[in-house]
């Protein structure tokens, strides 16, 4: 009798913790939340997250546009962080008060704070190539090329940075800290952002905005910008340094494909007569080495060239291209898979009433082809796809 009352217990708990079908927008486990895409696309939390030990890392989906996310509600706190536990993805917080996100990636736990932080979701990028063209900075020297931040929010905020050794501050600082500053990429240019170097370095093992003792040097830091801003002024935010230079950019020409038919007896493809003439560049998306999947930055920027472009009677020509790394035919085939991806995200943000024409043009009009043992980031100019429209 003692067995079956326990099991009966059992089945009735789950029956209570579990909602029915008809409470399908947020399910309940304890002080826990998991959202559905209508409602948040995530979890939250309203009691204190504990990370170090064994809780490793904390990982949201953030490759599509409608980013998962963990929501930190006001009643919520987190501490322990660090860069063996924090959350690689986007993180929300309900404070009302400053609020430290404890965001990372690639073992780099790069927190982010901020002082009124309702709203506001943020995430941390490394390893991502999407920056590293120099032709895009006037003067700009980024920290490091392969990381930044996006932090999105509706509301004026004050925004701290941190870095610490693994960022090389000295060498792109010649070892004047005050010559740091916050940069924030708005969908074409970096641009500076009037900074302040925070006298001590952030306390970020836990989630309230405090300072240790220790002074901000080469080698740890926070930095922070110097009037609250509306977050979503920016598409990304990183670290680095102004000189006040003017870089000329290469013509990025299109000319028309000269790639021989040797190696490609078996792919089909469009003609190989681009005719631009009527049409105005909108922008590029860039690509990393041999890939052909958008990166978080280019997903940003390809929702603010749909968002320009929409409403307009005008046609869409993608022209796809690669380095000179591998064969013709492969190259031919990564070009025309790129501009199929961009085109499919442009589809997805509203502009499938649009007529999008694509064509690529493998490796044939890259700009570097002459340097056989150029590095991959150096050619990350000709990974790319060509955006241009034309109105009807």
């Amino acid at each position: 009798m003692f067995k079956i009352l326990k099991i009966h217990v059992f089945i009735i708990t789950l029956i209570v913790a579990f909602p029915s079908s008809a409470q399908r927008n947020i399910k309940a486990l304890g002080k826990l939340y998991v959202h559905n895409q209508s409602s948040g696309s995530g979890i939250a939390l309203h009691q204190n997250r504990i990370f170090g030990g064994d809780q490793g890392i904390l990982s949201t989906a953030r490759d599509t546009g409608e980013d998962a996310q963990i929501l930190f509600s006001n009643a919520s706190s987190w501490q322990g962080a660090s860069s063996l536990s924090y959350v690689d993805g986007f993180v929300k917080s309900n404070h009302d008060k400053a609020f430290i996100f404890p965001v990372g990636s690639n073992g780099h736990y790069k927190p982010v704070a901020c002082s009124k932080p309702k709203g506001v979701t943020a995430a941390y990028f490394s390893n991502d190539s999407s920056f590293d063209v120099e032709e895009f900075y006037d003067g700009i020297v980024l920290l490091n090329k392969s990381e930044y931040w996006v932090v999105q929010g509706t509301l004026p905020t004050q925004m701290t940075f941190t870095w610490d050794m693994s960022d090389k501050i000295t060498k792109v600082t010649e070892g004047d800290i005050n010559k740091l500053k916050i940069l924030g990429f708005d969908g074409s240019s970096w641009k500076v952002l009037e900074s302040k170097i925070e006298p001590f370095c952030l306390d970020a093992k836990n989630s309230n905005k405090n300072y240790l003792k220790a002074p901000s040097s080469l080698n740890n830091g926070a930095i922070s910008t110097f009037k609250e801003i509306v977050p979503n002024l920016y598409m990304a935010y990183a670290l680095g340094v102004s000189n006040g230079a003017k870089i000329k950019r290469p013509e990025n020409k299109i000319v028309a494909s000269r790639v021989s038919n040797k190696n490609r007896s078996n792919t089909k493809r469009r003609s190989n007569k681009i005719n631009l003439s009527t049409h105005i560049k909108v922008g590029s998306i860039h690509f990393p080495f041999t890939e052909s999947k958008i990166t978080r930055y280019s997903t940003h920027l390809l929702q603010k060239i749909a968002k320009d472009l929409k409403g307009g009677n005008i046609k869409i020509k993608l022209v796809g291209h690669a380095d000179f790394y591998g064969s013709h035919d492969f190259n031919y085939k990564l070009g025309l898979a790129r501009a199929n991806a961009v085109k499919n995200m442009l589809l997805k943000q509203g502009l499938n009433t649009v007529e999008v024409d694509i064509v690529s043009n493998g490796e044939s009009a890259a700009i570097k082809n002459e340097c056989e043992n150029c590095h991959s980031k150096e050619t990350l100019i000709d990974r790319r796809v060509d955006i241009y429209a034309y109105k009807n």
